[in-house]
Formats: structure tokens, C-alpha cells, sequence
């Protein structure tokens, strides 16, 4: 049994669909690396907390 192939119209929606992926998978990165600097950032400030009730 062979395979259908696809038409050129086909082939032009799977490659937005495939460039809209891409596009999602980097804004997902990005937002995961801001998330990231956020929590260091709220991290910093409740050892910094700590550190200054510690030493009261």
C-alpha cells in the first residue's frame, strides 16, 4: 500500500503549522527563562530577609 501524497496546499499549511510551532517553542523558552530570573530574584531577597533577621 503506498502512502497519499500531499498536495502543494497541504504542504503549505503543514509548514505554517511547523513555523507557528517553532515560533510558540521560543516564546515558551523566553518566557521560561524570564520565570527563572524572577524566582532568583524573589530568592535573593528571602535569604536576604533571613540573613537580616538572623543577625538582629
Amino acid at each position: 500500500m503506498t502512502k497519499p501524497s500531499l498536495n502543494e496546499q497541504q504542504l503549505a499549511e503543514l509548514d505554517e503549522v511547523l513555523n507557528f510551532a517553532k515560533e510558540v517553542e521560543q516564546k515558551i523558552k523566553e518566557f521560561s527563562e524570564e520565570s527563572e530570573k524572577i524566582a532568583q530574584k524573589w530568592q535573593r531577597r528571602a535569604e536576604d530577609k533571613r540573613a537580616a533577621a538572623v543577625q538582629k
